[in-house]
């Protein structure tokens, strides 16, 4: 246990710094998120909880020992990678200060909670207010900062990672607003609505799919919080494991009529077609960490454009992690989500909104990296683990009495 003189700066350095991160997190958001890495960094650094606490992972769990084979499988791929170690290097400290900001969370004085818990209800109510916004006048906001117009291509990309990140975080935040009780309510519905007005406002189809999902797994998890979790966890491996023999299968049926595809999924099955090409060409160990922005020189001619079949990521996170590290990074994956799951769901403080929250966030997560954009990229974790360590404040302390 932590010493008691040591206790209350301990707490507070985590109230602290989860309340720095949950406050700015909105306007990070609106601005794009892409700021997310460093606001959950600094909050990390703020919040890093003392090696007393930290004890509580020993022994690791079999899910932490998986997360870490998988970054130590992705590191050795660096031998035959033509990508630079900076971004496994970044994968590295996420995990760390990730795994140090979420336990902070975890272990958060009951006195302490109480302004980390508004502050996020609060500030997510507002994004949800400025995105409903935005999303109802093409991005009149945004475009006025930016000196762009409205409904322009670079507005809307903007928006469209606010709202995936947005489809994020609205889990844990509503969830909280109903714990909280009273009026709060009213909050729940609002950022439930701003969600829905950031997934449908901006032209990103994929954030649509997303919330359904999502919104799907929350209720799913509110009324069945240990199958939830633990369906999850299978769902999403038999995705991982199977999705290129889905795209391989699909093949003689979507070739002939691609062309009436939207072009953001044209360009998508595109990339996946030639992500598969390059699978089989190394199945077991992969190209190398990073190696996908490495094939770009590829190019193809689609509706007049010459594009490059594969735009520095696959658009999803099963085909980049069967390209960069094989079926041996696949295993791995499969082995985090199916242990963390089994982790979670066995957990006997898992209750009805939290599961709803956890679930929520585990499954707008998955499916944003699965359509949406590169495994790596940091501001999607960031966001995930802020989403995560909020989902902690969610009911009772972890380890309070019941």
């Amino acid at each position: 246990m932590i010493p008691p003189a040591q206790a209350p700066l301990a707490g507070r350095r985590a109230a602290i710094g989860l309340s720095f991160a949950f406050i700015l997190a909105a306007p990070v958001v609106y601005a794009g998120a892409i700021g997310m890495a460093a606001l959950v960094s600094l909050a990390a650094l703020i919040a890093f909880p003392r090696p007393a606490l930290w004890g509580r992972l020993a022994p690791p769990s079999p899910g932490l020992i998986a997360a870490a084979a998988f970054l130590a499988w992705a590191t050795l791929t660096l031998l035959w990678s033509p990508a630079e170690p900076r971004q496994i290097l970044v994968a590295w400290a996420e995990a760390v200060l990730g795994c140090g900001l979420i336990l902070a969370a975890a272990h958060l004085p009951d006195d302490l909670r109480t302004w980390p818990r508004l502050g996020f209800v609060v500030m997510t109510t507002a994004l949800a207010v400025g995105l409903t916004v935005e999303a109802f006048s093409g991005g009149v906001v945004t475009a006025l900062v930016k000196d762009l117009e409205r409904y322009d291509a670079r507005v809307l990309s903007m928006l469209g990672r606010g709202g995936a990140a947005t489809i994020i975080l609205a889990p844990a935040a509503a969830a909280m607003a109903l714990d909280m009780g009273g009026r709060w309510k009213w909050a729940a519905w609002a950022i439930l609505g701003g969600a829905m007005a950031a997934a449908i406002g901006f032209e990103a189809d994929a954030n649509i799919l997303a919330l359904i999902v999502a919104g799907s797994a929350f209720w799913f998890g509110h009324r069945r919080p240990g199958p939830a979790v633990m369906s999850f966890g299978l769902a999403f491996s038999a995705w991982l494991v199977l999705f290129p023999l889905g795209v391989l299968l699909a093949g003689p049926f979507i070739e002939p009529n691609r062309g009436e595809m939207p072009f953001s999924w044209e360009w998508r099955w595109e990339a996946w077609s030639y992500a598969l090409e390059l699978i089989a060409q190394k199945p077991l160990f992969g190209w190398g960490v990073d190696s996908a922005r490495h094939f770009g020189d590829a190019t193809v001619m689609m509706r007049g454009y010459e594009l490059p079949r594969l735009p520095l990521h696959t658009h999803s996170a099963s085909m980049q992690i069967w390209l960069e590290l094989g079926f041996a990074g696949v295993a791995l994956a499969c082995a985090i989500l199916v242990l963390g799951a089994w982790r979670v769901a066995s957990s006997p403080r898992l209750h009805g909104r939290r599961a709803a929250a956890a679930a929520s966030t585990a499954v707008g997560t998955a499916f944003v990296l699965s359509t949406s954009y590169g495994f790596w990229q940091e501001w999607i974790w960031c966001t995930a683990i802020l989403a995560a360590a909020a989902c902690f404040l969610v009911g009772p302390r972890e380890g309070a009495k019941a």
